[in-house]
């Protein structure tokens, strides 16, 4: 039996370390600070399509709509969540060069009141994330990119551009 013990430990170990997804502190570059808790418990959450030339502004009500916002379902809300907030879904040792210039806000707010706004570049596959109209992180999204097209082409089903993603 002592023989077995060090090969379960070992087996166990080698279990927890595998199985282990990233601590969320690892979502803090991409949410900031109680961002994350904001988009896990937001009731509502909608998507508007950005103006053309939406380039990078240092608050989220500087950039200009167009058209009505789409309220998601439970079952979009559902995935979109669960894509945004997996940390394996971001690759946190890249940077791009590009200027990003984003096209669909997407606005998660929750029963205090509370806004995380995280807006969408498909050209640089770049995301910002703004909490309460000021910008708290960001990252790319390369990973999940293709994710994110299809549930913008439901969204917005009509719109040329997002039907070109």
């Amino acid at each position: 039996m002592t023989r077995i013990r060090p090969l379960v430990l070992a087996a166990l170990l080698l279990v927890a370390l595998v199985g282990c997804e990233p601590p969320d502190d690892h979502l803090l570059p991409v949410f900031g600070p109680e961002g994350v808790t904001t988009v896990e418990s937001a009731e509502t959450v909608a998507a508007e399509r950005l103006v053309n030339n939406s380039f990078h502004r240092p608050r989220s009500s500087e950039y200009e709509t167009q058209g009505q916002p789409v309220e998601l379902t439970a079952d979009q809300q559902g995935r979109l969540k669960k894509i945004l907030l997996d940390p394996r879904s971001y690759d946190f040792t890249s940077a791009k060069g590009c200027m990003p210039l984003y096209g669909v806000r997407l606005r998660f707010q929750d029963a205090a009141g509370k806004i995380v706004d995280v807006l969408l570049c498909f050209q640089c596959e770049t995301l910002a994330v703004y909490r309460d109209d000021l910008e708290v992180g960001g990252e790319d999204f390369d990973r999940i990119s293709d994710e994110l097209a299809e549930l913008m082409k439901e969204l917005f089903p009509d719109d040329p551009a997002i039907s070109e993603l």
